[in-house]
């Protein structure tokens, strides 16, 4: 059993190496399948890297890495042989006001189109009762 790391999305990746710095979390796999490893964090999108576990290999949480949710790079260095190419991960650490307006201009979307589909009910009902707005 490896350590690995688990996304909002409860995926679960073991890993071989990971490390922080200067805004940034690189996390690093080896013999890894780099479509596969792009896939993942690709499908996992931004709300799901917002809160990342790094766990033990029995799965109790070691640490909680917050806001690497800029999908950043994905590299792989070729090893002697394909069981030692390493694949690196790095994310990028959004900041809180950041994360706070992304979040903001979802729900504002949501909301938007909300009030939209209500006009379009309350429009479709007045035609019905043949009344003009």
């Amino acid at each position: 059993m490896k350590e690995k790391v688990i996304l909002g999305n409860k995926v679960e990746l073991p890993y071989d190496g990971i490390g922080f710095g200067a805004g940034t979390l690189a996390i690093s796999f080896k013999a890894g399948d780099i479509a596969a490893l792009e896939k993942s964090f690709r499908d996992a999108g931004q709300n799901n890297l917002e809160v990342i576990k790094q766990c033990d290999a029995e799965g109790h949480v070691q640490a909680t890495h917050e806001r690497y949710d800029i999908f950043r790079e994905i590299r792989k260095t070729i090893g002697a042989t394909p069981e030692e190419d390493i694949v690196t991960v790095t994310l990028e650490q959004e900041s809180l006001v950041e994360m706070r307006l992304r979040h903001l201009e979802a729900g504002q979307g949501i909301q938007d189109g909300a009030i939209q589909d209500l006009g379009d009910v309350v429009s479709g009902m007045a035609e019905a009762q043949g009344v003009s707005l």
